[in-house]
């Protein structure tokens, strides 16, 4: 059987909850969405 999952489940489940103990993707502060239409430079200005 093959299993899909979402490139953000792995991140997710992998690295921010075990190593940087990010359980809450749309509540923590430390972490911010940039969806693709505001584009890299939008991105960028944001930092």
């Amino acid at each position: 059987m093959i299993q899909s999952v979402l490139d953000v489940t792995i991140l997710s489940n992998q690295i921010l909850e075990p190593i940087l103990n990010i359980k809450d993707l749309r509540t923590d502060k430390r972490i911010e969405f940039v969806g693709g239409l505001r584009g890299l430079e939008n991105w960028k200005s944001s930092e």
